[in-house]
């Protein structure tokens, strides 16, 4: 054995010290399960089946208030204009509500003042079989007046479950233009109520269907803007 080697001076050694480990990340904290928002697929099949009831709701109100029964009269501008016109309206209305990162909407335009091509302006108001129709006028007031209040009020009730399964649907979905995109989701659903209103109601006059039946789609519209507003903005 080597001479030289001291074992008294074992202390001298300096310990070998591992380098630390680098601290490990932080995992991302999860959102609460309660705040978690659903998937995009599922939203779109909420929408869609949203869309679905809505459509279902205003078939449904034409099967039990009644089909027209002049369809064969009116030829063929004011079917285009007073029944695919509004429905044309009501589905590019919710199409731009829904539009991804759509800031700015134009509500839709009332349909143009109907043909009366297939009655005499003399002629009196029809009286349907339906109930909502044959309506005797009150003391006091002319026969329009009376008709126009109940198709008015059939036309709010139609149009209010649409917009409120509207606004259910994109609850906390509009980021910008809040107002807008719900006035456009108000006014697809008061024009589809306008259209299963004119699939039964066969008073054309313009009176009738402005005050009757447009104004409460407009009244609709007005509702998604400044009330329902509220609940789709994000």
């Amino acid at each position: 054995m080597d001479a030289d080697f001291d074992l008294s001076r074992l202390d001298e050694i300096p310990d070998f010290v591992a380098a630390p480990a680098p601290p490990r990340a932080a995992p991302a904290p999860r959102p609460a399960a309660g705040l978690a928002g659903p998937a995009r697929d599922a939203l779109r099949k909420q929408r869609a089946l949203a869309v679905t009831a809505a459509v279902v709701w205003l078939v449904a109100q034409v099967a039990t208030l009644g089909l027209r029964t002049d369809l064969d009269k009116l030829g063929k501008v004011y079917p285009l204009v007073q029944i695919a016109g509004p429905a044309l309206l009501a589905a590019a209305a919710l199409a731009l509500a829904a539009w991804p990162s759509r800031d700015g909407l134009a509500p839709p335009h009332a349909p143009s003042a109907p043909s009366r091509g297939a009655r005499s302006p003399r002629s009196p108001p029809p009286r349907s079989s339906s109930p909502s129709v044959r309506l005797h006028a009150s003391p006091g007031l002319d026969p329009p007046v009376p008709w126009a209040l109940v198709c008015a009020d059939i036309v709010l009730v139609m149009g209010a479950l649409p917009l409120a399964i509207f606004a259910a649907a994109w609850r906390r979905s509009f980021p910008a233009a809040s107002s807008a995109r719900t006035a456009a989701l108000g006014a697809a659903a008061g024009l589809g109520a306008v259209t299963s209103m004119h699939l039964h109601c066969e008073n054309i006059f313009a009176y009738h269907v402005v005050v009757a039946h447009m104004i409460p789609a407009a009244l609709l519209a007005a509702a998604g803007a400044f009330v329902l507003h509220r609940i789709t903005r994000a």
